[in-house]
């Protein structure tokens, strides 16, 4: 028995809604993982504490800077043996700038400073 002409209609129609429904679904699938690497920025990193310590200031500046940018903990604090995740914005005044000098402050006074660290090709970095 053939499919009348609505029969065939209805199969088409429905051809097109999944058409339509998948190439959304790609575009959304593609517009989410653009999303997300135009947040991620190549400086990112994860520092891990390992001083000893908690870590109650932490400074990350350009090694061209004469001075410490500001403290990236804030009322925040890094205990000993835990890692923090890094971010810096891609559009920042240091964007295109790979090298970095590293600043931890402990409770106490006691400071740790890594220096020259390639941010663009480390994606850890510990401070002892």
């Amino acid at each position: 028995m053939q499919a009348g002409p609505m029969t065939q209609l209805a199969r088409i129609s429905t051809r097109a809604q999944v058409i339509t429904m998948l190439a959304a679904l790609v575009m959304g699938v593609l517009l989410l993982a653009q999303t997300q690497s135009a947040y991620a920025d190549e400086r990112d990193f994860e520092l891990v504490n390992q001083t000893g310590t908690t870590i109650t200031y932490l400074y990350v500046s350009a090694s061209n800077r004469r001075s410490w940018e500001e403290d990236l903990l804030g009322s925040d604090v890094l205990p000993n043996g835990r890692t923090a995740r890094i971010h810096f914005s891609p559009t920042d005044r240091d964007a295109g700038t790979c090298m970095y000098d590293i600043r931890g402050v402990g409770a106490n006074g006691q400071q740790w400073t890594a220096y020259g660290i390639n941010l663009c090709t480390t994606s850890r970095v510990t401070l002892r």
